[in-house]
């Protein structure tokens, strides 16, 4: 073999400074390159977040407009009671169903005929579906209420006409509506909380019972 000559190793030399050039600008391109995506990468987190925000606010109002829109149903109910396991009539209609609402307020409450109700009438078709009674004014409502144990012991309940949301609410705090009192304590359901021994409770989250605070 022949040795190589001083030609060819600052030929083989040249070559690889050209490769070693070569290889610089491309880790110089790679380097632009994840500087670029880490850009990116930084916007599309501020977007998100931006997003997650946005999504956040848009949330809280519709809670808000979801209470608003439930607190009118229930000031609309405000006159309303239920009244639950008064048997249909045959072939009854609304003033039928007035008729027998009456019955019950003067034969079984023992309230004088002066109730003003603006509209009687069935939830349902069913068989024994619930009469809503609206009465024309708030008292005429607070007088029935306030004589409603007289039905205590028969298959008639009353009960005051909320929203949806409401209902479920003061289902849930039955249970501790019922626990408060066999505990020797005042406690009174009044809207979506209760009142035990003057103060405030409202349900969490998991359904438990806690002190109201404004704070």
């Amino acid at each position: 073999e022949t040795e190589p000559t001083l030609k060819d190793v600052m030929s083989l030399l040249m070559s690889m400074n050209s490769k070693f050039d070569d290889m610089k600008t491309d880790m110089n391109e790679m380097k632009e390159s994840y500087n670029n995506l880490k850009t990116e990468v930084q916007n599309m987190k501020e977007v998100m977040s931006e997003l997650a925000e946005e999504n956040n606010n848009l949330k809280t109002q519709l809670q808000d407009l979801a209470r608003k829109t439930d607190d009118l149903e229930c000031r609309s109910k405000r006159n309303n009671l239920i009244f639950y396991g008064i048997p249909r009539a045959e072939n009854e209609t609304s003033q039928d169903c007035e008729g027998i609402v009456r019955d019950l307020i003067t034969d079984k409450l023992e309230l004088a005929d002066d109730i003003e109700f603006d509209r009687v009438h069935r939830l349902s078709g069913k068989p024994n579906s619930p009469v809503v009674a609206r009465c024309c004014f708030y008292k005429h409502k607070e007088k029935i209420m306030k004589e409603r144990s007289k039905l205590k012991g028969s298959n008639i309940f009353i009960a005051e006409d909320f929203s949806p949301r409401v209902r479920e609410i003061r289902k849930a705090l039955t249970p501790h509506l019922k626990t408060a009192r066999n505990q020797g304590k005042r406690a009174t359901m009044v809207y979506d909380h209760l009142l035990i021994d003057g103060k405030k409770f409202i349900l969490d989250k998991d359904n438990e019972l806690k002190e109201f605070s404004r704070a």
